[in-house]
Order: structure tokens, then C-alpha cells, then sequence
């Protein structure tokens, strides 16, 4: 089941085909979590490693905590997604979901070219609109 066949978020992010699940023999197994845009888009854009898409879904002074650094801003996000995508290859399928009020964590599958690919990460998503001001990943 494919969660997206191509378009564009609200920000105007544009986004290839991609889908958020697991590849099986015979399809793909659909994520079975409903995550709000952009926190679904996010995803999307990720696994389809469209840093450009990842970065605009940023509000201007966003920020990404991830291995110990912060980047802050669109042009460092997207240039730490597209590292990112170079040196790991990651995809994501995300396990499960929940809110802790003030923002919407986000248990996921990380697996690329890293050792002990898979492992599992939380994604910790602050949003105001449809914009993403925060994402600390660990």
C-alpha cells in the first residue's frame, strides 16, 4: 500500500513516490500509525531522501538535535539530511506514536549502512502548524 504517490505539504515541500512501510515479497506492509502533517511528511520525504522536501518542512529557525549536534535553520537541515542520506542510506518505518502534550513522539526503525542496522530510535517532533520548529532524534 503505497501512503503517497508523489505531490507536495501544505509548505509547499515537494515529494517523490515514496511509502512508509516494509518491503515484503510480495508489496509493501503499510505503516499502520496516522501521524499528523508534516510529521507524516517528514517521513515520506526521508525515505525518498529528498533533503530539500526534509528542509522546507522546517519553520526558518527550526531546529534538528541529532548524534550530538544541533541544526539550526533550513539551509543546515538540509544540508544534515542530505549527510545524512550519503553516509547512511537510512530508511525509516515508523512502530508507534504518542503525544506527551507538548509534542508528538515518534518510535521508528532506523536501518541503513551503520552497525547493527536496524535499530530503534524516538523521534521527538515539535510542531506549531504545519510547520515542524523541532525534531531531536535519540
Amino acid at each position: 500500500m503505497r501512503l503517497a504517490a508523489g505531490g507536495t505539504h501544505a509548505s509547499g515541500a515537494a515529494f517523490a513516490d515514496c511509502h512508509l512501510g516494509v518491503q515484503q515479497q510480495e508489496g509493501v506492509l503499510a505503516v499502520p500509525l496516522e501521524l499528523d502533517p508534516p510529521i507524516l511528511t517528514y517521513f515520506e520525504a526521508t525515505n525518498a531522501h529528498q533533503a530539500d522536501a526534509v528542509a522546507e518542512l522546517f519553520a526558518g529557525d527550526g531546529l534538528v538535535h541529532d548524534e550530538g549536534h544541533d541544526h539550526v535553520g533550513r539551509k543546515a537541515i538540509r544540508d544534515w539530511a542530505e549527510g545524512t542520506y550519503r553516509k547512511y542510506g537510512v530508511a525509516l518505518v515508523p512502530l508507534g506514536a504518542q503525544s506527551d502534550g507538548e509534542a508528538t513522539l515518534v518510535t521508528s526503525e532506523v536501518s541503513g549502512t551503520f552497525p547493527n542496522s536496524p535499530i530503534e530510535l524516538r523521534f521527538r517532533f515539535v510542531t506549531d502548524g504545519d510547520q515542524i520548529s523541532e525534531l531531536r532524534i535519540g
